[in-house]
């Protein structure tokens, strides 16, 4: 299956591992450009790629966002969504913080 990652923090460089592992292939991309992720990549593996966040949007048939909850402007046009499975890790960032898991599957 194709995942496609939009965040490389900890929970999507852990999660695009844990995917290689089980023979996914991922798409990763974070705000700072696809160069930046070169050694992450490296490390992962051959079945991880650098993309930038519509890259990794459309290459997923899933795509993982994880990107903390005030950055959420960033992403890309929901057009791209259209049609994909997705979970978010909504991070709120501040006193409160909570992490939530919520699973969406497209609206046909």
């Amino acid at each position: 299956m194709n995942i496609g990652i939009l965040g490389a923090g900890r929970i999507g460089e852990t999660t695009a591992e844990l995917f290689t592992k089980a023979g996914h292939s991922v798409a990763i991309s974070n705000s700072k450009g696809p160069a930046s992720l070169t050694s992450l990549v490296e490390k992962i593996g051959s079945n991880a790629r650098a993309v930038t966040a519509e890259e990794a949007v459309k290459f997923g048939d899933i795509v993982l966002i994880a990107v903390p909850w005030t950055r959420r402007h960033e992403l890309p046009d929901a057009q791209l969504f259209e049609n994909k499975l997705r979970s978010t890790q909504r991070i709120p960032m501040g006193r409160m913080a909570l992490k939530t898991l919520a699973i969406a599957h497209p609206a046909n």
